[in-house]
């Protein structure tokens, strides 16, 4: 373990990793594709991929403020990776969805990250990144 580490909790260990991951996979998207995506745009096209949600529910998830969410999506939009809709009953609030070029994209992008898991299995072991899986996807608080 590096020094630096030591004496880190486990939620700055997660942070740092995190943050390690982001990039690796925001680098390796750029090496395969000329399409340009900031950082929240990654975010929300993964968040868009599990659900449809409104610029409000996809602020707080990312934690910026509304009015950066509304940008990120507006220029998304324009582009053509994602669509503003209602949800039928529901005129109030505009819900985003991922289009099929945006779902092509995040495609692409779990590819990276999928392979990107795998060298980690590697490095770490597979009994290991499973159990790491596991439990990340309990509820931990």
């Amino acid at each position: 373990m590096e020094k630096k580490f030591e004496k880190l909790t486990v939620i700055d260990l997660m942070s740092e990793q995190h943050t390690v991951l982001r990039k690796i996979t925001e680098d390796r998207w750029r090496e395969v594709s000329d399409i340009s995506f900031s950082h929240t745009d990654f975010f929300l096209l993964s968040k868009l991929e599990q659900e449809s949600i409104s610029i409000s529910q996809a602020a707080s998830f990312i934690k910026i403020s509304r009015q950066a969410m509304q940008k990120s999506a507006v220029s998304l939009e324009e582009r053509g990776y994602i669509r503003f809709e209602y949800l039928p009953g529901n005129l109030r609030d505009k819900y985003m969805t991922l289009t099929e070029e945006g779902k092509i994209c995040q495609s692409k992008y779990n590819r990276i990250k999928e392979k990107l898991e795998r060298e980690m299995a590697e490095n770490i072991g597979r009994e290991a990144m499973a159990y790491l899986k596991s439990i990340l996807k309990k509820k931990l608080i």
